[in-house]
């Protein structure tokens, strides 16, 4: 277990105006009932914490120095030590201490290894001084299972296959546009009387890069760059780093709890190895959990470009067509919706914030009206069931405001844009249904080779410059 201490500073400095008259007043406290009430050798007077400043890392507490983990000074603690009431220390000192005014942030490890399944689980959980009488905090539970040598033989193929797939994208978008830029110089040549119009005509009609080719090039740069950092982040058991340490979940967890605790050597020695492993696993965690939100963000990228895949057909370019269609009219409605939600969300903070836990700050209301517009009004509904006066008009206006109005308005720009997408697709003529096409479009060079028709890239060339010309 591991805490961050404040640094205790004069009360006059934080409450200047009522320091002096606290201070008297705690000091005559004492002096009337210290004998009856309080221990007399307490340090008169009173101090305040700041939060925001951070105990020196030279100080110690309960005879421990700091340990940085992630640029952060931290005192830790066997968590079996709240166990016993007091421990030894040079003097006897009362666990029950460890924790006082100055804990700022208390964190908790708890590592649980199975060996004969080669996994491992590390449990955070977190507790945050957020304000007076108020603690906010988290959990993180992260679990690791080592790969046998087969299953990473195959691993690291299946990475090297993606690596190598995305690199021939490059290439063959990199081939696309010099093949655009060829057929642009070679029309320039077979029509050379064109006048700066046409010509301004063919860059349009045959544009070398389009915004959708930088985005196909950096999703596969992305996606290099990710797999390689995947083979990184997960190396052979055996493997180590540039300074000897193992560089695996596995193999240190596995080495934080084959530590020799009978060795002969000082206590002090000892613990320090144990933590130093331990802050090791942290930051190699902090590592992992960055990755795994580089990953995420990757899939929604590659989603975006699913979405846009589509397109190649405009029976199932509906999503992509209507969303084109639509997207002025809904950055004005975006506009419009973001405001009004976010003056109610400052309004409820500000009127309900003492008395409602779901408005106790700007960023609980934002979700708590989240929650509403999907339906999870969440009204009492036993004996104190109702609401007063101010919270009645509150939830008034947003119902009407947000959960009817403005929902509707966007439902009705998305129906509206669909219905002309729709009415588009139905009246062309060129396309079939996607299966057809696809047919069409796998059995064409058969059939254009018995037939002796032309090939596609021919015509295309063919009617781009009927189009110029």
């Amino acid at each position: 277990v591991f805490q961050k201490r404040s640094q205790i500073v004069p009360c006059a400095n934080e409450i200047p105006t009522v320091a002096d008259a606290l201070n008297n007043y705690f000091i005559t406290q004492l002096e009337r009932r210290c004998a009856a009430t309080y221990a007399c050798s307490a340090p008169q007077g009173f101090s305040c914490v700041d939060r925001n400043l951070d105990l020196d890392k030279d100080e110690l507490h309960f005879r421990s120095k700091t340990l940085e983990v992630l640029g952060e000074h931290w005192y830790p603690e066997f968590l079996d030590m709240f166990t016993v009431p007091s421990i030894y220390r040079g003097d006897i000192l009362s666990t029950a201490d460890w924790l006082d005014l100055q804990t700022s942030e208390v964190m908790l490890y708890n590592i649980f290894f199975a060996p004969t399944k080669h996994a491992g689980t590390v449990l955070i959980v977190s507790w945050k001084f957020s304000g007076p009488g108020r603690l906010s905090g988290e959990t993180l539970k992260e679990s690791f299972v080592q790969m046998t040598d087969d299953q990473r033989s195959w691993w690291t193929a299946f990475n090297a296959m993606v690596i190598s797939l995305a690199f021939l994208d490059v290439v063959f978008i990199v081939f696309g546009i010099f093949s655009r830029w060829r057929l642009r110089r070679k029309l320039r040549r077979e029509m050379p009387e064109m006048s700066e119009i046409d010509q301004d005509k063919l860059d349009t009609t045959i544009a070398l890069c389009s915004p959708l080719d930088y985005f196909d090039i950096l999703l596969r740069v992305l996606n290099i760059a990710f797999n390689i950092w995947h083979i990184h982040m997960y190396p052979d058991p055996s493997a180590t780093t540039s300074d000897g340490s193992n560089s695996n979940p596995m193999s240190l967890l596995n080495e934080i709890l084959k530590l020799d605790w009978f060795a002969e050597k000082r206590v002090e020695y000892k613990v320090d190895e144990f933590m130093g492993k331990v802050v090791e696993l942290h930051n190699m965690l902090a590592a992992d959990l960055v990755h795994r939100m580089y990953a995420k963000f990757l899939v929604l990228l590659f989603f975006v470009r699913c979405v846009i895949y589509m397109r190649v057909h405009p029976r199932i370019a509906i999503l992509y067509s209507t969303v084109k269609d639509m997207w002025q009219d809904f950055f004005h409605f975006l506009v419009l919706f973001v405001t009004l939600y976010s003056v109610l969300a400052y309004l409820g903070t500000w009127s309900f914030g003492d008395k409602l836990p779901d408005f106790e700050n700007f960023q609980t209301s934002l979700y708590t009206q989240f929650r509403m517009i999907v339906g999870e009004f969440n009204l009492n509904t036993d004996t104190e069931s109702g609401f007063s006066l101010p919270f009645g008009v509150y939830s008034i206006i947003y119902f009407l405001m947000v959960f009817s109005l403005l929902l509707n308005f966007f439902l009705a720009i998305v129906i509206d844009s669909y219905a002309r997408v729709k009415e588009r697709v139905s009246v062309c003529q060129v396309e079939g249904d996607v299966v057809s096409d696809m047919i069409a479009t796998f059995t064409y060079p058969f059939l254009g080779a018995w037939y002796r028709w032309p090939a596609r890239a021919t015509i295309v060339q063919q009617l781009m410059r009927a189009d110029v010309n």
